[in-house]
Order: C-alpha cells, then sequence, then structure tokens
C-alpha cells in the first residue's frame, strides 16, 4: 500500500469514527436540546408520558400543541440521526470499494479479511438509517416505549383503558390517530427494507453472475460477497413482511404493545 492511498484510509476512518461519535452525542443538541442530553432521557420520558396521559383523557382527535412540540423534537432527533448514519454508511461504502478492489486484485481468503470486516460495519450503519428513517416517519409511535417506564397507578389505567378500547378503535379518537400512525411506522421500514433488499439481491446476482464468467482465482472472492448478500437479503425480507404484517393490522402490535404491561 502506497503512502497516499494509506492516508487516504486513515482519513476515511477517521471520518467513520467521527461520524459515529457525533451520531451518539449530537442528535439531541441539534433537535433543540430541550429534553436532556445523550445518557438522560428522563427528562423526555417524563414529559411525553405527561401529555400522553392528558391526551388520551382529552378524547381529542389533534395533538395538543404540548405534546406536538415534543413530537417534532423527536423528528428532528430521528432525522439528525438518520442524516449522520448516512454520513457514516456512505463513507464505509467508499473504504469498502477500494477493499473490494484490493480483494479482487489479490485473490485469497486474507484480503477478503477488511472487506467484510467492512461489511459489517456498514450493514450495523445501514440499520441504523433504516430505524431512524422510520422514527422520522412516525415520532409519535416512536415515543410509545418510553411510556413503559412509567409505573404509576395513573398509567397503569391509561394502559388498561387503551387495550379496552382497542376492541373498538372507532370510539375515541386519540386511539384513531395512534393506529394511523402506528401504521406508518411500520410502512416506513418495509419500505426502506424492500429498497435495501432489491439492493441486495441486484448485487448478488451480479456477484455470482462474474462468479460465472470470472478467473478461478477470484471465484472465491465473488462466491463470498454473492452468499452474504443472499443470506442478509433473505434476513431483510423476513423484517419486510413483519413490518407489513403490523402495518396491515396495527391494532393487533398496539394490542400487544399495551396489553403485556
Amino acid at each position: 500500500m502506497s503512502s497516499s492511498t494509506f492516508r487516504v484510509s486513515m482519513l476515511l476512518w477517521a471520518v467513520v469514527i467521527a461520524g459515529t461519535v457525533a451520531f451518539v452525542l449530537a442528535p439531541a443538541a441539534l433537535a433543540g436540546g430541550q429534553y436532556g442530553s445523550y445518557g438522560d432521557s428522563g427528562p423526555l420520558a417524563d414529559a411525553f408520558t405527561t401529555q400522553f396521559v392528558g391526551y388520551w383523557n382529552g378524547d381529542r382527535e389533534e395533538l395538543p400543541s404540548s405534546l406536538t412540540s415534543i413530537v417534532d423534537y423527536w423528528f428532528r432527533y430521528h432525522l439528525a440521526k438518520a442524516v449522520i448514519a448516512a454520513m457514516v454508511l456512505g463513507v464505509l461504502a467508499l473504504i469498502g470499494a477500494r477493499q473490494w478492489r484490493t480483494a479482487l486484485s489479490a485473490p485469497n481468503p486474507r484480503s477478503l479479511v477488511p472487506f467484510l470486516a467492512t461489511s459489517i460495519l456498514a450493514l450495523a450503519s445501514s440499520v441504523l438509517v433504516a430505524a431512524n428513517i422510520q422514527g422520522a416517519v412516525a415520532p409519535f409511535s416512536s415515543l410509545m416505549p418510553f411510556l413503559a417506564s412509567d409505573g404509576t397507578p395513573e398509567m397503569q389505567s391509561v394502559f388498561v383503558r387503551v387495550t379496552q378500547a382497542l376492541g373498538d378503535p372507532s370510539a375515541s379518537p386519540p386511539l384513531a390517530v395512534m393506529i394511523a400512525d402506528f401504521s406508518r411506522y411500520h410502512v416506513a421500514l418495509a419500505v426502506v427494507g424492500t429498497v435495501v433488499a432489491l439492493a441486495l439481491g441486484a448485487a448478488s446476482v451480479l456477484s455470482w453472475r462474474r462468479f460465472a464468467i470470472t478467473s478461478a482465482a477470484q471465484r472465491r472472492t465473488y462466491a463470498a460477497a454473492g452468499s452474504t448478500s443472499v443470506l442478509i437479503t433473505a434476513i431483510t425480507l423476513v423484517v419486510v413482511v413483519a413490518n407489513v404484517t403490523n402495518a396491515v393490522d396495527p391494532e393487533h402490535g398496539l394490542l400487544m404493545f399495551f396489553g403485556a404491561r
């Protein structure tokens, strides 16, 4: 590896590390910082729990401004995380492309190790991008897990009443909003997952086509890439199917969430 190639590689990995740190520490501040910071979700959980109880008891479809401000904050938070994760993913893709060319020029098992390691990191970044797109598309539903940490009698009563109302969602305007948002929450991940599965499927087809026509020395490289793509595509499709199921029947998903607590 030449000195210039080494410097470029170090620069790209430095960007990945900086992006990873920013992904963890920066979103709360970028979103406004009014509901705590990294490692301190207490203010957000307390605020959302209080406003959710008031919204449910108010029996109105429209979210009150106090709850809307929390949902908007959570949208900005997830949007910041999605953008940062996408930037890290883009840099990892550049690193992976460079490692792929190296693996093809020196086709042996050891040359594939850096590429496969980077691919795993890129896959993790892809999951983070998808999860935060989902959170940005449906921030109200994304906030729901914060309710589980509150064990007050009032909160327990709300959970019981939500569970009971799921038998007749049309009788509760807040529940109708929750159902629609929960469906959108799962549609978002189903759409993103489908796009990822199509991209991985195309990569797998291309790898196996190259496997069929390339030299024997490079076949191991293409076989590893094709097999990995097939495996990840299959896992992604399972996730897509699960989210389509929840999008079609959001009441069941909400019942599982509220009824299990």
